[in-house]
């Protein structure tokens, strides 16, 4: 590997000023944003990008609450909501979909198997924006999950209650069968190292549930869930049995999409999976507990840019990446935002990274953007750019990952990283391919490279 010493802190070569200032994109960067990247302070990024320019152009509103009683409204008066987001999806044609949620950030209402529709729907562009009431449209946070609702009209999850065996005096049950096995039991009153809710341990039989607070077995061949939340409780609406084989957010149609203030919980593969669009928005959303990635695009797509902005997200605790792109279309066009977004504690049964983009042979230009922002506590990597595509990455931080690498960078790619702060990694840039090639300019902190590529200077 060609590679400089490691840098530990700010060296003769950094602009300390004026500030704040624009900074342009590499030489030789594949994508030049409409908005510009600013350091504000030396480290210290943000965009000009206004998130509100990336909503399509929508004809009508409608309208969600999941106290509503039914489906049977159009959800066009505020008055007479739909009471689940799938039957307000693709309803109509370029709509703007308010979603009642809750005022309180902490406490985001509930919205329980609700985007099981998103296969084929919309067909249209969308706006979905989470708001508190639908009079004053004052900003709203709420949860769309794959959790199935105790004693619901589907039938999948029974009635909760203390289990008669003995061997489990503290053990709820509930009929769960075979067929609706869970990707995952959470429970939301305790939050994780990384703030999501709590996974509970799968154990092997009730007495194993007895003697650890926690944690739940799953009988398929009885027919029956049982739990035994952290604190003994009840189960409640904050634990969640999350549905395997059900799908949360999925859209494969050629239309622009944007997303406010929605958690994406659970789901089978992805929390939210973009199989084709044309351009998605998601801002202050977060996606956790996925059977793998949390936010993906994985398109097949020929001929196309497909255009995705993550702005303010988080993706914790997903068993695979937590965001992720991969198009394999023959001249597709990629363009990756992630504008102060949080990845961490994603890890599964593969390399898993808190964010990752591939470029694929036969693609065009693959590029992504990530300004501010951390990444850390992941399986592998905090960030890995693979397969020949570009990255520019200013004002990050990427730390404690302990698998691999903080930055990898696979393939041919080549990176450019600018006040990046890389500590207590594997190795904090790694460079798989000779062919590959990370830039750092002078602001950028890291202690350990490895790999067989090229970690150079380069001046912003």
């Amino acid at each position: 590997m060609a590679v400089l010493g490691p840098i530990a802190g700010p060296t003769a070569n950094v602009r300390r000023g004026p500030f704040p200032h624009v900074v342009s994109p590499p030489s030789g960067f594949g994508w030049t944003p409409a908005f510009n990247i600013l350091e504000l302070l030396p480290g210290v990024f943000t965009t000009s990008l206004d998130p509100s320019s990336l909503k399509p152009s929508t004809a009508q509103a409608r309208y969600v609450d999941a106290a509503a009683p039914n489906n049977a409204s159009t959800g066009l008066d505020p008055a007479l909501p739909k009471q689940a987001l799938w039957s307000a999806i693709g309803v109509g044609g370029n709509d703007l979909i308010y979603i009642k949620g809750s005022a309180d950030p902490t406490n985001p209402t509930l919205y329980e198997d609700n985007m099981k529709n998103w296969s084929s729907n919309p067909v249209q562009s969308c706006c979905f924006i989470v708001v508190s009431n639908f009079t004053t449209l004052a900003p709203g946070y709420a949860i769309t999950s794959t959790s199935m609702p105790a004693g619901g009209a589907s039938g999948r999850l029974g009635t909760w209650a203390l289990t008669a065996d003995a061997a489990g005096p503290h053990v709820y049950e509930a009929t769960l069968l075979a067929a609706h096995a869970p990707n995952a039991v959470i429970d939301a009153t305790v939050l994780n190292a990384v703030g999501a809710p709590t996974a509970l341990t799968a154990r092997a039989s009730i007495a194993l549930v007895e003697a650890n607070p926690g944690s739940y077995w799953h009988d398929s061949a009885g027919g029956k869930i049982y739990v035994r939340a952290v604190d003994s409780r009840a189960p409640d609406t904050k634990l969640r049995v999350l549905r395997d084989q059900q799908t949360n957010g999925w859209v494969n149609s050629n239309v622009s999409l944007y997303v406010e203030r929605l958690t994406f919980e659970g789901g089978n593969q992805r929390a939210f999976y973009g199989q084709r669009y044309a351009a998605a928005t998601f801002v202050d959303c977060a996606f956790w507990h996925s059977s793998r990635q949390g936010m993906e695009l994985n398109s097949s797509t020929a001929g196309v840019t497909q255009s995705t902005y993550l702005i303010r997200c988080r993706a914790l605790s997903n068993a695979g990446d937590g965001f992720g792109a991969t198009a394999s279309g023959a001249a597709t066009v990629v363009q990756w935002l992630e504008w102060d977004c949080e990845a961490a504690g994603n890890s599964g049964a593969s390399s898993d990274e808190g964010s990752s983009v591939h470029k694929s042979a036969g693609n065009g230009a693959v590029t992504s953007i990530r300004v501010g922002g951390s990444y850390h506590g992941n399986k592998t990597d905090g960030i890995a750019d693979v397969g020949g595509m570009q990255s520019w990455v200013a004002g990050s931080r990427i730390y404690s990952e302990a698998g691999t690498s903080g930055f990898y960078c696979g393939d041919t790619s080549t990176a450019w990283l600018h006040g990046v702060t890389l500590t207590g990694n594997a190795a904090d840039i790694t460079t798989d391919n000779a062919g590959g090639t990370v830039n750092v300019d002078g602001s950028t902190i890291y202690a350990t490279t490895a790999g067989a590529g090229t970690v150079a200077r380069y001046t912003p």
